[in-house]
């Protein structure tokens, strides 16, 4: 399969300005129901999936936060995802892997275990719109993109969830 598509973040934050800008969370890996293997989640520029979206940060941006958005109507969690978060100091469909800057933002262990969004059956305690459930957040401060133009989300224990519908992970950015 081919990677998905690029997605870019929609604000810009103009230099020397203090405030946080801020944009509409992104879906950046559309599936958490399937894991990404084990050569991608040591080596992200070779993940050709197309549920996995590389997410050009907009100028300005130096966090990143993540969560899991679900079904309402899950009525029960097997297994919540746990995730690994990357960046890229290029864009990682154009620069061969072997050239580009990758790094682990979320631990600086390239093989540690990633980040458990908890996911919860019926939805007690998290954030519901109506429609969905929102994992909480790993960090009120999120991650430090380090530099990087380029994140992306790859899924290293799916999630099993009833019904069998597909959580997707979303990304936002701010400064």
């Amino acid at each position: 399969m081919a990677v998905g598509n690029t997605l870019n973040m929609g604000f810009d934050i103009e230099a020397g300005k203090n405030g946080s800008g801020f944009c509409d969370w992104l879906v950046c890996n559309d599936d958490t129901s399937t894991a990404q293997s084990a050569s991608d989640l040591l080596g992200p520029g070779g993940i050709d999936d197309s549920v996995f979206h590389w997410v050009k940060l907009a100028p300005g941006t130096t966090r990143v936060y993540i969560r899991c958005r679900y079904d309402d109507g899950t009525s029960a969690v097997a297994t919540s995802p746990i995730v690994r978060l990357f960046g890229a100091v290029s864009d990682p469909q154009t620069v061969a892997e072997t050239s580009n800057k990758f790094r682990r933002l979320d631990n600086v262990d390239w093989n540690a275990s990633g980040v458990t969004l908890t996911l919860v059956a019926n939805g007690t305690g998290v954030h519901h719109d109506g429609t969905d459930y929102y994992s909480d957040e790993p960090t009120l401060s999120g991650y430090d993109a380090l530099g990087c133009r380029y994140v992306g989300v790859a899924i290293e224990t799916a999630s099993a969830i009833t019904p069998d519908t597909n959580p997707v992970i979303e990304i936002f950015g701010t400064n």
